[in-house]
């Protein structure tokens, strides 16, 4: 009887769906309860797009007569999921599922549903658009293969008005090597606010927890009304003490594969009408070598499309000179010496804001290092074009290049200098420096207001740099390239009243004095030629 009933079934979803269904076997237990066992759902391509092993639930009557849906139990147990889209022209392979669900009735639904309990057991779902490129060892996005799924959750309350959710343990693997060990909270809703508490999401390695959000909004969101409604969108909520290791999403980015070191966070998010607010966020690493404090902002107000201008106040941004092994070691999973430079940099520290719309970027900070400061201001437009300014007090570049900076006769400098033009024309930089190095100390002697009006283009240089010393002024003007098929040198050099010795360059003739005037239109025709004219006057 029970396998006739199956059958019956099986060949009624048959030609309602315009597909193959075959059911196994169908109990009718105690209770209203209804148990499917082995049911299988071909697509239109007679392949597999459905099966389980076990399907049952157990539904109240009595509410029935009250329009109301109440079902205690659902259980699904070691089911299949296979959806595919062939191309893009085609449809996917589940669309003539939902096509049947579809329904022509404009009309506001008054559905109100109950499920007391929910469980899923030995799920897997695949989603494949065949026509998009595979990436294997990486997650994929148009290529999912979801394993292993688990998930219990209560559904109290489902109707136009109100919703009552409550997620107890959802868990699953990709094959990419993604890992969801658990996914928990509790949500409720009506047509004023909504409510999210105890969101709890867990990987491997790392944790993120939001103990509450509070949302308040005027009415039901629908179709038709969807703008004006998150123009009335109100939120708040805190992100409670949480950690994440890098390593977990390896399969995203597979630099990230040997981070196994925890950075800990927790912040404040505030939404507004077309603003989302991250406030007072902290990060840190375990022994604080790394420290983050900063307000970041997505500002949809003025775009038409989903990418917002992103904003970043960097209150605080330290780095301590002992975390500089720490990032270098934590990328390839083994200790590599840092570079000599950058660990010379010792502790550093950063404040600054940063604003990104687009393809703009504009960014104003100071960076505090043990050799000294450095201030930028400026925009990098269209990720290419760069436009700003940057400054330095006394870096001591002796210290930053030397082992023993008594030996480094370069000592410090001091400058202000705009730059302006391209990162990549023609395949090579197109930058243009213009400014004043305020004070250069070279070899004990302290020059000072040299003049650069530079041109750095197709690998070579063009422009104009002036010193003016008491003990001697060099100007020189011209073009130079080493590197062009044809290499030149055309070039205005002026010198007078040049002592080395009182620049500290020679420690003899004390009183004697250069002056000259040379000018070359040198070229490199041919190797190891160079044919043109070197004038000295």
């Amino acid at each position: 009887m029970q396998t006739f009933v199956a059958d019956h079934i099986g060949r009624v979803l048959s030609r309602q769906f315009e597909t193959h269904v075959t059911i196994g076997n169908i109990n009718l237990g105690l209770l209203n309860r209804i148990i499917i066992e082995n049911i299988s759902i071909q697509d239109q391509h007679s392949d597999t797009l459905f099966n389980a092993a076990r399907m049952s639930a157990k539904m109240q009557v009595l509410p029935l007569a009250h329009g109301k849906i109440v079902i205690d139990n659902v259980q699904l147990f070691g089911f299949n999921v296979n959806l595919y889209q062939k191309n893009a022209e085609e449809a996917a392979n589940y669309k003539f599922i939902l096509d049947k669900f579809a329904s022509n009735d404009t009309t506001k639904s008054r559905l109100d549903l109950r499920i007391n309990s929910l469980l899923v057991r030995r799920g897997k779902i695949k989603h494949h658009l065949y026509f998009k490129p595979k990436t294997p060892g990486r997650f994929n996005i148009n290529h999912l293969d979801l394993q292993q799924i688990s998930l219990t959750a209560s559904l109290k309350a489902f109707s136009p008005d109100s919703m009552n959710f409550s997620l107890k343990k959802l868990s699953f693997k990709e094959q990419s090597g993604l890992s969801l060990k658990k996914m928990a909270m509790k949500f409720t809703a009506n047509t004023e606010r909504a409510i999210l508490k105890d969101l709890e999401i867990n990987l491997p390695k790392s944790s993120f927890h939001i103990n509450l959000v509070e949302a308040n909004y005027e009415g039901r969101p629908t179709k038709e009304n969807i703008n004006t409604w998150f123009r009335t969108l109100h939120f708040n909520g805190f992100i409670t003490p949480s950690h994440i290791t890098l390593s977990d999403f390896s399969s995203i980015l597979p630099i990230f594969n040997h981070v196994n070191d925890a950075l800990y966070y927790q912040g404040e998010i505030n939404g507004l009408p077309h603003q989302i607010w991250l406030h007072d966020f902290r990060m840190f690493s375990r022994n604080r070598s790394v420290n983050l404090f900063a307000d970041f902002c997505a500002d949809f107000t003025h775009t038409t499309t989903a990418t917002p201008t992103l904003m970043a106040n960097v209150k605080d941004f330290s780095l301590k000179s002992f975390a500089h092994d720490f990032i270098t070691n934590n990328p390839t999973g083994h200790q590599q010496q840092i570079h000599t430079v950058i660990k010379k940099l010792g502790d550093i520290n950063f404040q600054g804001k940063a604003t990104y719309k687009k393809d703009d970027l504009h960014a104003d900070g100071i960076l505090h290092t043990q050799i000294g400061d450095l201030k930028i201001n400026g925009n990098l437009l269209d990720k290419n074009e760069i436009d700003a300014t940057i400054s330095s007090s006394q870096l001591q570049m002796n210290k930053l290049l030397a082992d023993d900076p008594k030996n480094m006769p370069l000592q410090s400098i001091t400058f202000d200098l705009s730059l302006k033009g391209k990162l990549i024309e023609d395949k090579h930089p197109n930058i243009y420096a213009k400014g004043n190095i305020k004070e250069l100390t070279f070899k004990e002697h302290r020059y000072q207001n040299i003049y650069i009006d530079l041109r750095h283009r197709a690998q070579g240089f063009e422009g104009k740099v002036k010193i003016d010393d008491p003990h001697g002024a060099i100007s020189l003007a011209g073009r130079l390239n080493l590197k062009s098929t044809i290499p030149y040198a055309k070039l205005d050099i002026k010198v007078k009243d040049f002592n080395p010795h009182a620049l500290n360059l020679i420690s003899e003739h004390d009183s004697t004095t250069f002056s000259a005037h040379i000018t070359t239109d040198l070229t490199d025709n041919f190797p190891n030629k160079i044919k043109g004219e070197l004038l000295i006057k």
